[in-house]
């Protein structure tokens, strides 16, 4: 993916990866790439002093993602979902409703439709315009896209009342926008590619693991892929496969080995004996993993010598621990008071 004139990203997308941007920089030039690609639109002369001439090119197997093909989903903040809920053009909401072209009972419903509007066309012609010598109504055909237009909205309910879509809890969408998206991928055989960044700034952690357990399950299809962008830890739920499907940007791109080998080569370097469980390396791991990058931390002892190894394995500085005292008798008695 190229995201500015003279940089690039080079990633192995099987089916997702979780890609800890630990650069502000980059992590802001890849969102703004993300989302002016999604518009599938030329870029104009000012653009063309970030991309170039060539403009954005995201490749996949080497040819460029062809957006007519592929569903090209960024999602950055609650409003994404809930655009996706719109009906307007290009949506996923849009492109289930466009089923109903094929549908004979909506058809028939259109039709009775358009001849309600030819009836009152002879009523406006006979009571408003009879005495003009030229002059006729005509009122347009209604279509499905004019019903999605100028029409048809969606609510939901709140305490007994109907409220605007647009109003709604984003964390109360997710499993409808997992069905709206299963849908299309297992239904329509859609080849879809999802981008989804910081998702703990606008959803819960329980809405959260929800939307990326179901992402990993459309991932089966294999027309389903996706990309977390994230600079944080998102999620309370990792796994072990999650693993050799993260990567790090700092400067560059670092890519972490499948768990079993990673374990072994962190044993290996350990200043003392490795006596970790799996489930206490794995949450210490997603812990510091968003520190890696920085110039100073404040975390336990433990996950500050797992942060030294893996920087050291990876070749980067180790960052400066926050001085972490032990507990006073007093402090800890407080703590373990019932």
């Amino acid at each position: 993916m190229k995201y500015n004139m003279h940089k690039s990203l080079t990633m192995n997308l099987d089916d997702y990866i979780y890609l800890f941007c630990l650069d502000s920089i980059t992590k802001w030039q890849l969102t703004r790439t993300l989302k002016r690609y999604a518009l599938n639109r030329s870029l104009n002369l000012l653009e063309e002093n970030i991309y170039g001439s060539n403009g954005i090119n995201i490749l996949a197997n080497g040819a460029k993602i062809n957006l007519k093909k592929t569903s090209f989903l960024v999602i950055d903040q609650g409003d994404s979902i809930v655009h996706e809920f719109s009906g307007k053009k290009g949506t996923l909401l849009y492109k289930q409703i466009e089923h109903l072209r094929s549908s004979y009972s909506f058809q028939e419903k259109i039709d009775e439709i358009n001849n309600m509007l030819l009836q009152l066309e002879v009523i406006i012609d006979k009571e408003t315009l009879s005495k003009f010598k030229t002059v006729e109504a005509a009122l347009v055909q209604m279509q499905l896209e004019d019903l999605l237009k100028k029409i048809v909205s969606f609510k939901y309910k709140e305490d007994g009342n109907y409220c605007p879509l647009e109003m709604m809890d984003v964390n109360e969408l997710i499993p409808d926008f997992c069905e709206l998206l299963s849908q299309r991928v297992i239904e329509d055989q859609q080849k879809t590619l999802i981008w989804l960044i910081n998702p703990q700034n606008f959803l819960s952690v329980k809405a959260c693991e929800y939307l990326l357990d179901e992402l990993k399950e459309l991932t089966k299809s294999e027309l389903l892929k996706f990309v977390v962008i994230s600079d944080q830890k998102f999620t309370d739920n990792y796994c072990y496969d999650d693993v050799e499907r993260t990567k790090l940007i700092v400067e560059d791109i670092y890519e972490l080995l499948p768990y079993n080998d990673l374990r072994e080569i962190v044993s290996s370097h350990y200043p003392t004996d490795f006596n970790l469980t799996d489930e206490q390396l794995l949450a210490s791991l997603y812990r510091i993993l968003p520190l890696i990058a920085s110039e100073r931390v404040y975390i336990a002892d433990k996950d500050m010598v797992l942060l030294k190894v893996l920087g050291q394995l990876l070749g980067l500085p180790v960052p400066k621990q926050i001085s972490t005292s032990e507990l006073s008798c007093l402090e800890q008695r407080f703590l373990t008071k019932g």
